[in-house]
């Protein structure tokens, strides 16, 4: 953009005000992008810890179902059930959600209505990472290793209205089982509600007498919880950022280092699903700067790197691993802005100075 038709006096007024401008983009970019991250990171970081809630009280010896993996249809269709449970030819999908309240309850059990009806109808899906077809339960039982003999589907939240639950259920004609986790400082408990939205009335829940049982004792006594996931497939990158950057910033890691250390959130997820997470979080955070490679092996797999922060503590860290990438991606988006504000403040400045003069802005332009 020539800067000819300004005058020497306003070409000076041009650069100062330029750099003005530039600065504001860049505080209000900034400003902005760091409430979009940690909104995101912390809508992330609360789904993930009732998703671990569930996978903690089920991954362990006394569990009649066993905890199978996360999102297990993420790969071949839209976001739907977030952990699947399997025991004694049992596969339970649960859908979780932060909150089943207000405006989002209809929405919420629809949800589950439509994805536990295209279970139940074994319908067929892409398997993209085989680049087949399959069936939906043949699928399952790949994973598994047994045969599925019954099929059954939970929406599970910390924050359920039951009253409006139930009356919405009923509108849909739906009937399922509705799991309410709680955190009592270090336990967990699950307290089933039996949602009947159905006139017979005729909805006895779980029928595998064994979970019943095992329910009965999460509502009445809980269980020692610890926060046990830290990530999922539709995680967003902010998140993946600083909560996989925690255990790692401890030494240097490769790809083999990060499965072993996060072997419950990688837990039958296929190879490529690893690979192509992994590949993610390496490329965004040698990108932002808070990662570094430590040492060169021509494969992304196989190179070790380092997380790249001075401060040791979580909070400090994830805050640290913020910041830079909100810098990042503030410098790309300002470089995208800058030719449109030059182009305002040249304007500007000229239609003052035709003003000035007494002519007409087309003269200089």
């Amino acid at each position: 953009m020539s800067l000819l038709q300004l005058s020497e006096q306003n070409k000076k007024k041009y650069k100062k005000e330029l750099k003005k401008e530039i600065e504001k983009i860049r505080q209000n970019l900034e400003s902005q992008k760091n409430i979009v991250i940690w909104n995101q990171i912390n809508n992330d970081f609360s789904e993930i810890k009732d998703v671990g809630i569930i996978i903690y009280l089920f991954h362990n010896d006394e569990a009649p179902l066993k905890y199978v993996r996360t999102e297990p249809l993420f790969s071949f269709k839209e976001k739907n059930f977030d952990v699947a449970l399997y025991g004694e030819g049992h596969l339970i999908l649960v859908s979780v959600k932060e909150s089943v309240q207000g405006g989002n309850i209809l929405k919420s059990i629809g949800s589950l209505k439509e994805y536990s009806e295209q279970i139940s109808n074994n319908i067929t899906i892409t398997n993209t990472i085989r680049g087949i077809n399959v069936r939906v339960l043949d699928y399952f039982e790949e994973i598994i290793g047994e045969k599925i003999t019954n099929k059954e589907f939970v929406l599970a939240t910390q924050k359920p209205c039951i009253n409006e639950i139930i009356a919405k259920a009923k509108e849909l004609g739906y009937q399922f089982c509705l799991w309410n986790l709680i955190e009592k400082e270090n336990k967990a408990f699950i307290i089933e509600e039996r949602i009947d939205g159905k006139e017979d009335g005729n909805y006895f829940g779980h029928r595998l007498a064994k979970l019943n049982d095992y329910l009965k004792s999460l509502k009445k006594e809980g269980r020692l919880h610890n926060d046990i996931l830290t990530f999922m497939l539709s995680s967003s990158k902010w998140l993946r950022a600083v909560k996989i950057s925690i255990p790692l910033s401890r030494r240097e890691f490769d790809f083999n280092y990060w499965e072993s250390i996060f072997d419950v959130d990688l837990y039958n997820w296929h190879n490529s699903e690893k690979r192509d997470i992994y590949k993610s979080y390496i490329n965004h955070g040698l990108e932002c700067g808070f990662l570094k490679l430590a040492e060169e092996k021509r494969d992304i797999l196989i190179n070790k790197y380092k997380v790249v922060s001075i401060c040791s503590k979580a909070p400090m860290l994830e805050k640290d691993i913020v910041k830079k990438i909100i810098k990042r991606e503030t410098k790309k988006e300002l470089t995208q802005k800058i030719p449109s504000a030059k182009i305002k403040i040249k304007n500007s400045l000229l239609a003052k100075q035709a003003q000035e003069r007494g002519e007409s802005l087309a003269a200089f332009t």
